[in-house]
């Protein structure tokens, strides 16, 4: 049996180290995401460090695009 995850600051886009202006547009945006996924937990925290050797592997649906777009102000 799986547990769902509870959802904390880590999963949300603020704990990721996102500007509160992206997080408050993708809020506005996109009312529906809520929580960020797996890969987008993972790319957004090592843009935002300044990791410039990063490769977003992942099936479709992962939030790869979307995290490239939500860091694409930071670089």
């Amino acid at each position: 049996v799986l547990k769902a995850e509870t959802p904390t600051a880590r999963h949300s886009f603020t704990g990721l180290g996102l500007s509160m202006p992206v997080v408050l547009t993708l809020k506005a945006t996109f009312p529906n995401i809520r929580d960020a996924t797996e890969a987008q937990r993972q790319f957004i925290p090592a843009i935002v460090h300044g990791r410039q050797d990063v490769l977003l592997k992942g099936s479709t649906g992962s939030g790869k695009c979307a995290s490239s777009i939500f860091t694409v102000n930071i670089c």
